[in-house]
């Protein structure tokens, strides 16, 4: 008696599940076929309302019934000025049905499926997916890519001129829906990270009340001295004596905010001058200006932490500000909702040195300096708001000499 013994490498593999196209899809396939036929064979074009409406639907064109029906393509020419026959078309709407029912590459090397998007105003990929829909269909429909496909290996169709029109696309071959087992493990795992990622976030969020506990402590200081600060100088100064401000900030955009900010008197006198803390990331070009980094601010208050000494400076008197618009909207991009600026003039220097210096067009403050002779110090708040003091004097005397 023999005993026949079966290898483990004689086993049947079981077949992985396929992707099942949606009905309008293939009812768009048979239409793309009926229609390439009769374009191979010169015959009238037999089509029907509804698969042509699923072919408007699936690949996003716009084709009527009846002008189908009476379709020329005596008048279409391809990207090579080459006219576009009828027979071709034909040849490359059946190739098109027959890969995406398929659901197998669309290799294309020659540019005819470019004449079918020129002459039927057809977008062929409409139903292939680019990464970023493909991860949203995998994760709601439990698909997973097949052995030697991934995110990053989509498949590349050219049209006509090979390096002009590139495109990449996944196609239904290179994924498959997930088996049961995979789905419970697939399930399984994503618990453990969600559990994970709970854990971080938890030790993240204590981290970071050890971190503000430790800033607003230092800050508390800061502030307590910029408080004594402008007490003092509102009860000790001319309130006719103007006042300068610079601000200096994480970038030039919508969303930045002010990281730094002083505000001198004409006299010299400093009433502010502080590094604030922010969450705002500074911007590279902005750093490579000031050099002022996220460690610099890591223990400072907040503009809004001072905001309330600011405008009790700034009440009632005069206000010099270079590029008075920027810095005016990056204050109350940081600020509260109720921060409100009460001076009793606000004049922008740029624009009176713009006037006086460079026929009324703008200027930057080192080339005003340098025209009035003035030294313009190193781009930080305290030494621009020097800057502009002198400015303003130098200007003055020439108006004055006039």
């Amino acid at each position: 008696m023999s005993i026949a013994i079966q290898r483990q490498g004689d086993q049947e593999r079981p077949q992985e599940p396929t992707i099942k196209l949606n009905k309008s899809l293939l009812l768009a396939c048979v239409e793309l076929e009926r229609i390439g036929d009769s374009l191979c064979n010169d015959t009238r074009i037999k089509a029907t309302a509804k698969g042509v409406n699923a072919i408007n639907r699936e690949f996003e064109t716009n084709i009527d019934l009846h002008a189908i029906r009476k379709l020329k393509f005596d008048k279409f020419k391809n990207n090579f000025d080459r006219q576009i026959r009828a027979q071709s078309v034909g040849y490359e709407l059946k190739y098109l049905a027959e890969k995406v029912r398929a659901g197998t590459a669309i290799f294309q090397h020659i540019g005819n499926l470019a004449d079918v998007e020129s002459a039927l105003k057809m977008n062929i990929t409409s139903h292939l997916h680019s990464k970023t829909s493909l991860v949203k269909h995998m994760r709601q429909n439990k698909l997973k890519f097949k052995d030697g496909y991934s995110l990053n290996k989509p498949h590349k169709l050219y049209w006509g001129k090979r390096e002009q029109y590139q495109m990449h696309f996944f196609f239904p071959f290179q994924y498959r829906p997930m088996t049961e087992r995979e789905i419970e493990r697939e399930t399984k795992q994503a618990i453990k990270v969600r559990k994970a990622a709970a854990k971080k976030a938890l030790q993240t969020k204590k981290q970071n009340a050890v971190i503000e506990k430790k800033r607003l402590k230092s800050a508390d200081v800061i502030i307590k001295k910029i408080a004594a600060s402008v007490d003092d100088y509102l009860l000790n100064s001319d309130p006719n004596t103007p006042l300068f401000l610079d601000t200096e900030t994480t970038g030039l955009k919508r969303k930045d905010q002010v990281i730094e900010i002083a505000i001198i008197d004409l006299n010299n006198t400093v009433v502010i001058d502080t590094l604030l803390y922010t969450k705002t990331a500074i911007n590279y070009d902005a750093y490579n200006v000031h050099y002022i980094d996220k460690f610099d601010i890591a223990d400072m208050p907040k503009f809004s932490e001072i905001e309330s000494h600011i405008v009790r400076l700034i009440e009632g008197r005069q206000l010099y500000i270079f590029n008075a618009d920027f810095d005016l909207y990056m204050m109350k991009n940081s600020a509260t909702d109720n921060f409100k600026i009460e001076a009793s003039s606000i004049d922008c220097l740029m624009d009176i040195a713009g006037d006086k210096l460079n026929n009324g067009y703008r200027i930057s403050l080192g080339n005003a300096c340098n025209s009035v002779g003035v030294k313009c110090g190193g781009h930080r708040a305290s030494s621009d708001t020097l800057a502009s003091i002198n400015l303003y004097k130098a200007l003055t005397a020439k108006i004055e000499l006039i």
